[in-house]
């Protein structure tokens, strides 16, 4: 990862304000619900852990001496903990005297901070959204409050261990082909401390900690989502012997809402509405964050169409059509079946057609119109919504022969084909 400093655009001895202003003004350009650029929303993470390493004084500290190395355990690298590489150091200065007050083992007689904690958290949609102050219950270590973390009954105290006389290493010599080496090692009596425990304390077996359980309140701000990580300091494990407590982090899980969706900032809803409303419009109500709200439906809105409610800030409504019995539309057009007689279509009519907003309309029937012949009436679609202009309405001609015609009916029809031209006449040279 890049420098800290140069991710927050800011010098080595920026102040804490100039900090928090620079990542205010780079976690904005760069939060992936306004910044849609591909790498935005790394970026956008690597300026959150640059800051929250930046602007703790004592991390900034060590990022500032050590760097990102100084930042796993919470302080300086502790070169007894690095295997073969801390032994052959220490066997080389060893050898020559200059290990006697300062190895790796010394580093651990000092404070030791304590772990971080972490701590699940499920919250319900509306409190993700409004911001709440929750309060739970967590385990973690404290310092032993009979022993004030000393590990020693009242009275008595720490002991210099016998096996390292104090000094928390020890060393044993090794010869090599290049000679005779002293390599040192962290004593294993008292694990490095120099000190060891004759008679331990009661309440917590020596180790001058005891776990304990503890409530806490925590204030879980206005749109948080899951995977929001919030930080709660030196609510973590103690440290040991005066160390700094770590800690504790509470990772977010927001349930879903039956009916509510999150996108980014916005609030969505889904209503479905019927063809009359899309066609001549309606208030309806429909389900926010802040209970129900009316929302006005404009005439001739189309399908999957958002709408921002009134007075609800980043609260956005999808529209769903719902299908129609006769009507069926495309884009901005209706259209339907208009059922004709044969007499209607032979010798042509005119006929009342409906119109999806009431009322009908006169419309022309030549004469012999063939069943399936689409009529349109101009303007009589979609109403004109948000500069699209109004559709047409289409009526598709549809020739219904008489049910149970009587014997007379029957006699006539008969006497009629002969004397009209068969139609599959002329598709008969097909045939041969």
């Amino acid at each position: 990862m890049a420098d800290y400093y140069d991710l927050l655009g800011v010098s080595r001895d920026a102040d804490p304000e100039t900090l928090k202003r620079s990542y205010r003004r780079l976690a904005r350009q760069y939060h992936p619900d306004v910044n849609k650029d591909p790498g935005a929303e790394d970026k956008f993470k690597e300026i959150g852990q640059a800051y929250e390493v930046l602007s703790d004084p004592q991390t900034r500290a060590r990022y500032d001496q050590f760097g990102e190395a100084g930042l796993g355990g919470g302080g300086m690298p502790d070169m007894g903990d690095m295997g073969g590489f801390a032994d052959l150091f220490e066997t080389f200065f060893s050898g020559f005297g200059g290990a006697q007050q300062g190895g790796g083992g010394q580093r651990r007689r000092g404070p030791r901070q304590g772990d971080d904690l972490r701590l699940d958290l499920t919250i319900s949609f509306q409190e993700a959204v409004f911001g709440i102050e929750k309060e739970v219950q967590i385990r973690h270590l404290e310092t032993c409050t009979t022993c004030k973390g000393s590990g020693a009954k009242a009275g008595s105290g720490p002991t210099t261990c016998s096996t390292c006389s104090g000094q928390g290493q020890v060393r044993r010599a090794t010869r090599t082909p290049f000679g005779s080496f002293t390599q040192v090692a962290p004593c294993p009596t008292c694990e490095g401390s120099g000190q060891v425990i004759a008679d331990p304390c009661n309440a917590c077996g020596g180790q001058g900690l005891q776990q304990v359980r503890k409530k806490l309140r925590i204030n879980i701000p206005a749109g948080v989502d899951s995977g929001t990580r919030l930080r709660v300091a030196n609510e973590g494990n103690a440290g040991q012997r005066g160390g700094p407590a770590g800690d504790l982090y509470v990772f977010l899980t927001v349930q879903s809402h039956p009916s509510l969706r999150r996108d980014g900032i916005n609030i969505h809803a889904e209503v479905t509405i019927n063809y009359l409303q899309a066609i001549l419009g309606d208030t309806i109500e429909v389900d926010t964050v802040d209970g129900p709200a009316p929302l006005e439906i404009p005439a001739g809105i189309e399908d999957e169409e958002l709408l921002s409610v009134p007075g609800r800030l980043d609260a956005v409504v999808r529209v769903r059509a719902d299908s129609h019995a006769w009507l069926t539309r495309e884009e901005r057009d209706l259209s339907y079946d208009l059922p004709l007689s044969i007499t209607e279509a032979t010798l042509g009519a005119t006929v009342d057609a409906p119109l999806p907003t009431g009322g009908s309309v006169s419309l022309k029937i030549p004469a012999g119109t063939a069943s399936g012949k689409k009529m349109r009436i101009a303007g009589k679609g979609m109403p004109a919504f948000n500069g699209r202009p109004a559709g047409d309405l289409f009526v598709v001609v549809q020739i219904v022969p008489p049910r149970d015609p009587s014997e007379m009916t029957k006699s006539l029809l008969r006497e009629i084909a002969g004397q009209i031209e068969n139609p599959r006449a002329r598709i008969a040279h097909l045939r041969g």
